[in-house]
């Protein structure tokens, strides 16, 4: 017998043994189920749940793994919802610009007729924004455009106001007594404003918060406030000029809570009355210098001012190169907005034979070479400074001098000049990075 005959043999004794085991048949209702599955359509393919996702419904899970808690999902859902609306939340703000250095030029802010009108280019028709009793003067963009200030005029004092963009949301900050002269600077986050002006009949340095919380004053003892400016980037410190005891002219820094003050010490034998001793100081766009005027020549109608720059904390004092012309005095500069130009007031003593006379000049910075003027000169038989301001993106330079001259934009470069004809103020341009 060969291999194959004996595997014949037990495939016979196989077959025979699964025979008694269990006979074929068919179950007595077959018939039925048959009348059943006949009468009725098989169940559509797109039905299946595996079709249309990626998993077996007949798979068992694994012995050995663990089901994943129904609270660890509620939580990882609602930290992605929340991540999902911060997204949302933070796309959906509008972008601001920097307080600080060059911008795109915005909306033009400005007076008419004592109204507040607001246009959109130089070129456009202006549109009514803020129209109150009495007259409107002095609007001031905030560093991220999304406020204004100005003053109102009234027969007993001046309102100091502010208000959105669009001109809503008109408030009183402060009600200035007609008393002296005022000062007022944005916060670098447009969220405040420092003031000084009289109250209780004394300079007081304060700040004040658009939203309406209460005033924070800041106590500078004896020392008399009479100007100030907050230090770029973020408005750590604020920048005051105090006439101390003894009619002595000098700057502080300060921190808005009150503490951290630094006098810096600076000469100021040369005053022809309080305004004029060591004026117009302003911080550089990034805060690391600080420019302002000086005369060395004592008594009234001495000597030239010069500009002169300092380190931030009052150390390094440098005077940048001046006129040739002695006769001619140089003040209250304000940097470009990039800090690589100072914008200047220049101007010249009258006598019985000369009148006064006012005009602007631009120089470097960094004290490579002296100003040059720009524009037009002004008579100033009543007022020397002029009001003066840079355009956002440095390519213009506005000024006014008084209703009889009217407000002028000046190409810095060129010179080139375009009277404003539109406006009986200061003009002021938006911030923005449109």
């Amino acid at each position: 017998m060969t291999a194959f005959d004996r595997f014949d043999l037990v495939d016979a004794r196989v077959a025979g043994a699964l025979e008694e085991l269990g006979a074929a048949s068919r179950p007595d209702y077959i018939d039925d189920v048959l009348k059943v599955t006949a009468a009725r359509r098989q169940r559509p393919r797109w039905t299946f749940v595996e079709r249309w996702l990626p998993v077996d419904t007949a798979m068992r899970r694994p012995m050995g793994l663990r089901r994943t808690p129904i609270r660890a999902l509620v939580v990882l859902l609602l930290l992605l919802l929340v991540a999902a609306v911060a997204v949302f939340y933070v796309g959906s703000r509008p972008r601001v610009p920097a307080p600080f250095g060059p911008a795109v030029n915005g909306q033009v802010l400005y007076i008419a007729g004592g109204d507040i009108f607001v246009r959109d280019e130089f070129e456009d028709s202006g549109r009514l924004l803020v129209s109150l009793p009495g007259d409107q003067f002095e609007p001031i963009w905030s560093p991220d455009g999304t406020w204004f200030w100005f003053v109102t005029d009234t027969e007993t004092e001046a309102q100091f106001m502010v208000a959105r963009a669009d001109g809503s949301d008109v408030h009183k900050l402060a009600s200035i007594p007609l008393t002296g002269n005022a000062q007022a600077a944005w916060r670098p986050d447009s969220q405040a404003i420092a003031f000084i002006y009289d109250l209780r009949g004394y300079p007081t340095l304060q700040v004040a918060f658009v939203d309406g919380s209460p005033s924070q004053e800041i106590d500078l003892g004896y020392d008399m406030p009479t100007d100030l400016a907050w230090r770029p980037p973020n408005g750590a410190e604020l920048l005051v000029r105090v006439i101390k005891a003894g009619g002595l002219i000098d700057y502080l820094t300060v921190r808005p809570d009150g503490t951290g003050r630094r006098d810096f010490g600076l000469p100021s034998d040369a005053l022809i009355g309080f305004g004029w001793g060591n004026p117009g100081a302003v911080w550089s766009p990034d805060g690391s210098r600080i420019a302002f005027a000086y005369n060395k020549t004592p008594g009234s109608g001495g000597g030239p001012f010069r500009i002169h720059v300092m380190n931030a904390d009052g150390t390094g004092e440098i005077e940048l190169p001046g006129s040739t012309d002695s006769s001619v005095s140089e003040n209250w500069p304000v940097f470009s907005p990039d800090g690589r130009s100072i914008l200047i007031n220049r101007f010249r003593w009258g006598n019985d034979t000369t009148a006064q006379q006012t005009w602007l000049a631009v120089m470097p910075a960094d004290g490579s070479a002296p100003a040059r003027d720009i524009g037009p000169q002004f008579a100033a038989n009543q007022e020397i400074q002029l009001a003066k301001s840079w355009s956002p993106d440095g390519t213009r330079v506005f000024v006014y001098q008084g209703e009889d001259q009217g407000a002028l934009s000046i190409d810095p470069v060129t010179g080139d000049v375009e009277a404003l004809p539109w406006t009986t103020d200061l003009p002021d341009v938006q911030r923005t990075i449109r």
